[in-house]
C-alpha cells in the first residue's frame, strides 16, 4: 500500500478510517450486485425460465437476460 499503513492495533485516525471505508464500499458493491440479480430474475420468472441449482446450472435459461 502506498500510504505505508500498518494495522498493528495502534489507535490512530487513518488506521480506523481505511478499513471502515473499504467495508462500506464492499457493502455498497454487494447491494448493487443483488439489485442487478433481482432485476434479472424478475423477467426470467415471467418467461417461465427455471434457473435453479437443483435443475442444474442455468438449465432452461437462455442468454437473453
Amino acid at each position: 500500500m502506498k500510504e505505508q499503513l500498518s494495522f498493528t492495533g495502534e489507535d490512530n485516525a487513518m488506521a480506523n478510517l481505511l478499513p471502515n471505508v473499504r467495508c462500506a464500499f464492499a457493502e455498497f458493491e454487494h447491494s448493487l450486485i443483488r439489485e442487478r440479480q433481482r432485476e434479472g430474475i424478475t423477467p426470467a420468472k415471467t418467461r417461465g425460465a427455471s434457473c435453479t441449482a437443483q435443475a442444474g446450472w442455468l438449465s432452461g435459461c437462455d442468454d437473453s437476460l
